[in-house]
């Protein structure tokens, strides 16, 4: 979250060599190399964290936001596919749909999701304001309004949007 990609892999790394199983290190090594359009070795990483994890959905939402970003959006779909059968199943953030939608270019959806998202009070939203996959959503009045909700950002004098620090 503090956008300092190349030392998140390094730290991934070593983590790694404690624990060769840590499906969170591999997550975090995944989202470094996406964040720096390495999106060949954030999908590998990506895959060895769904493994490791045992297919936990944060995982799958990765996986389609990259394929997404990479251009693969079939795969991505598939993905979110996935993660609405899953959510049938047992609860499922909407935080993890909406990363998909935004990945796919699917701004409303995000949105829609993310409101899900906060109607349900979810904890992942404590992230939204930095992070970075979500990017893309941040010129959308929609959702300046939603961190405002969260609490995340408040309006300036002037009228804009001023993050909290």
């Amino acid at each position: 979250m503090a956008r300092d990609y190349e030392r998140a892999i390094q730290h991934s790394f070593r983590a790694l060599e404690m624990e060769p199983e840590f499906s969170a290190a591999h997550l975090t090594r995944g989202l470094a190399y996406e964040q720096t359009s390495r999106y060949d070795e954030a999908i590998g990483a990506f895959e060895k964290a769904r493994a490791k994890s045992g297919g936990n959905p944060a995982t799958l939402a990765a996986l389609g936001h990259v394929l997404a970003s990479a251009g693969r959006q079939d795969e991505a779909v598939v993905l979110l596919n996935q993660l609405r059968d899953l959510s049938r199943q047992r609860y499922v953030s909407a935080i993890w749909p909406a990363l998909v939608h935004a990945g796919l270019g699917e701004h409303e959806l995000a949105i829609d999701d993310l409101e899900i998202a906060y109607g349900e009070r979810d904890f992942w939203l404590l992230w939204l304001g930095r992070e970075p996959r979500f990017d893309c959503l941040r010129s959308q009045q929609k959702f300046q309004d939603l961190l405002e909700r969260i609490g995340l950002q408040r309006r300036s004098v002037n009228g804009g949007a001023a993050p909290l620090a």
